[in-house]
């Protein structure tokens, strides 16, 4: 009789204990700086060839990544015989075949011959470990009392709503096990459609959520899955095309703008949907301070400030990547805002839209040297309504410009404002069940005859119109020094609470660099999402390098960079940062007024981890922050000398004797000084300053806004 261990049964999957940090072990005994031990040796050699190399290091990335399901020539778990086991570790060569050679068949998987056996057999021993974890992270059933909820996630190509072996694999669906009491854990599919979640036992309602709302899951929730301690419960969905579509989607980004240097933007681009998108190409519409150099690919034609790169036909589920290398013009003004547009065609709507007029309406804004332009034109065809627009300038406390329109197809109809150095954006609304959002516009920044008068610094504030998978627009004030290790979230938002429209996405950035004195072998991002946002709506964006991710545990995002051998900063200044974006959606049901608080932190190899600042975001109605007009009957206001120096005296007409107070902010939102007044006039010391325009809000003793300016501080 041959006793023999499940080598591949053991909960958790391959990729248990599996991580970035296993393959920089690998890589360091390569590299000779910390060699493996005997046991550490054994479980390296992933490709059985009794000797380690790159071959070991590229098996164990793909496997960390999720790329690939197994290892090929090995098993997920080695069993020896205690007796092999325990032997002095450095008794004999474990890279040696003759050495292998010598020991029993299958040695490496482990197994035991017994004579006649009657009744219990003691002293049935094996010793195990996990191939590939070398930090020895792996989760065994023996070393805790969790379990697991396991499964696949496939294309039920036979329609038969069965996980069958023909199925195609789906990755990156999030699958979520859920108690009665609201506990949560959560975990994403990797390339073979595989998940594993280790839970406490007990009983979970166990929830797959598509990437994309073109799917139709047999049975999406699945009640009453028991765990059980040391145990495996295994829970599979079969999907079918609910509407054969293809969904193409575009991310853009770069870490950083310097003038004068060469900058890269990073494109990612994909098909996220069910059906081909045939013919498939990008369009890139460059700032006019960008002068292109190059690109991982070569473009189809140029025109202008537009790129095209035509990159063939994407399968569902293909996707790739392109770099863009330009320089920014040295002349470009010092915090000036940059813009890039991205745009990956066919992004023909999926479905039929009844309500919807067919109508789409598009907006340009042009500086024509006294006048900031705004166009409107309809793409689409005839409007069946009219519709509303707002033109806002800088930001909350500025008069509003309103009125509708209505145009049919082809036509366009253009408004002006004056090219006074403001930041000036137009908010259109489309018509009623328009699939590609329900707003657009446009935004203007740096227009007007004075250089030194620009409000700089808030086209990030507020949303880009570019919520459609097909569009990304990215804006970036071009910098001098920064925090090399930061987070973002974009709209900024405006004011010190950072006020955003209720339902607004917030795209988040990360950027890293390698300040220390070595190459950075592996980099992880880790970030635990706010649970006032949709996990189910996270989306992975652009990135500095190639990367994975998985979503785990209790709301845990975490970017995988395996060898990503980032050179510190002393040795390779530009190729030592790097970003990782992605995007995610508020729920439904969140309540006005709630905040988003979010921070990551970046683990360098086996470095502490480097914790990013923290973003914040307040959800608010848009009328209770954003353009706030003058009231009619509201107040007559002087502000002199413009420019300002050291003071600024303001003459207020029409007020009462109960007064009231000014209150000055920057352009970021903030409130820098409050003053209060008692008669008709007051005076503002500006002499601690910085150069620069700044808002003044005067409000009444009741509170009431009687009057917004603007005063430049020279």
């Amino acid at each position: 009789m041959t006793v023999t261990p499940d080598v591949n049964g053991v909960p958790g999957g391959v990729q248990n204990g599996l991580d970035a940090s296993d393959v920089l072990a690998l890589q360091n005994h390569i590299l000779g700086i910390d060699p493996l031990n005997y046991f550490e040796l054994l479980i390296a050699d992933l490709n059985n060839s009794f000797s380690l190399t790159t071959f070991d290091i590229s098996l164990l990335s793909k496997v960390v990544s999720g790329e690939i399901a197994h290892f090929p020539d090995s098993t997920s778990w080695i069993f020896l015989p205690t007796e092999l086991a325990i032997q002095d570790p450095w008794s004999f060569n474990v890279f040696d075949p003759l050495v292998w050679s010598t020991l029993p068949p299958d040695t490496r998987i482990g197994s035991v011959t017994l004579g006649s056996v009657n009744g219990f057999a003691q002293g049935v021993n094996f010793e195990a470990w996990k191939n590939g974890d070398i930090d020895n992270s792996a989760v065994t059933i023996l070393s805790i009392n969790n379990g697991f909820i396991s499964g696949k996630v496939v294309n039920d190509l036979n329609n038969d709503c069965a996980c069958d072996l023909g199925d195609a694999p789906l990755k990156n669906w999030l699958v979520r096990a859920q108690t009665p009491q609201g506990q949560t854990r959560m975990a994403t599919t990797n390339s073979q459609g595989q998940y594993s979640i280790s839970v406490i036992p007990g009983n979970y309602t166990v929830t797959a959520y598509p990437p994309a709302p073109l799917w139709d899951i047999c049975d999406p929730v699945v009640l009453n899955v028991m765990a059980g301690a040391q145990s495996t419960s295994n829970v599979h969905f079969a999907a079918i095309p609910d509407l054969v579509c293809p969904l193409p989607e575009i991310s853009a980004a770069t870490s950083f703008l310097r003038r004068c240097f060469s900058n890269t933007y990073h494109v990612n681009y994909g098909n996220n949907g069910t059906g081909l998108l045939p013919n498939a190409r990008i369009t890139l519409v460059l700032d006019p301070y960008f002068s292109p150099t190059g690109a991982s690919m070569p473009w189809s034609y140029s025109n202008g400030d537009t790129l095209v790169f035509d990159i063939g036909s994407l399968a569902p589920g293909q996707s790739g990547a392109l770099q863009l290398f330009f320089t920014l013009d040295c002349n470009a003004p010092a915090g000036l805002t940059h813009c890039l547009d991205a745009f990956i065609s066919p992004h023909e709507p999926c479905g039929t839209f009844q309500a919807w007029d067919g109508s789409s309406l598009q907006v340009e804004a042009a500086c024509t040297g006294d006048e900031v332009v705004f166009e409107v034109i309809n793409t689409g065809e005839d409007m069946s309504q009219p519709v509303s627009y707002v033109i806002v300038e800088d930001v909350m406390l500025m008069t509003a410009q309103t009125g509708t329109f209505q145009l049919d197809s082809g036509a366009s109809t253009t408004i002006s404002v004056p090219a006074n150095g403001s930041t000036w954006r137009m908010e259109v609304r489309q018509t009623p069940a328009n699939p590609f959002g329900p707003v657009t516009g446009a935004t203007i920044e740096a227009c007007g005859p004075d250089s030194s008068v620009f409000s700089l610094g808030i086209i990030n504030q507020f949303s880009l119109f570019d919520e459609n998978t097909w569009l990304d627009t990215d804006c970036r004030q071009n910098i001098g020094s920064y925090d090399p290790n930061d987070k973002q979230g974009y709209p900024l938002g405006v004011t010190g609470e950072h006020f955003i429209a209720p339902g607004q996405p917030i795209e988040y950035q990360i950027r890293f660099q390698n300040t220390g004195t070595d190459t950075a072998f592996n980099v992880v991002v880790r970030d635990t999402i706010s649970g006032n946002m949709d996990i189910t709506t996270f989306t992975a964006g652009a990135s500095g390098h190639h990367y994975d991710y998985r979503i785990t545990g209790d709301r845990v995002v975490e970017f995988i960079f395996p060898g990503i051998m980032l050179p510190d900063s002393n040795v390779n200044e530009p190729a030592s940062h790097g970003f990782i974006r992605f995007s995610i959606k508020p729920l439904a049901s969140l309540s006005e007024g709630a905040v988003v608080e979010n921070r990551a932190a970046i683990y360098f190899d086996f470095n502490e981890p480097v914790l990013t600042n923290t973003t914040v975001h307040t959800y608010r109605t848009p009328g209770t922050f954003s353009s706030v007009e003058t009231p009619a009957g509201g107040l007559a206001v002087e502000v002199w000398p413009q420019p300002a120096s050291e003071s600024v005296s303001v003459l207020i007409h029409g007020v009462n004797s109960a007064g009231g107070r000014l209150d000055l902010y920057d352009m970021q939102g903030r409130n820098i000084q409050s003053v209060s007044f008692y008669g008709a006039g007051c005076r503002m010391d500006t002499g601690a300053l910085s150069a620069g325009i700044y808002l003044l809000k005067i409000t009444d003793k009741q509170g009431s806004i009687k009057a917004s300016r603007k005063i430049t501080v020279e």
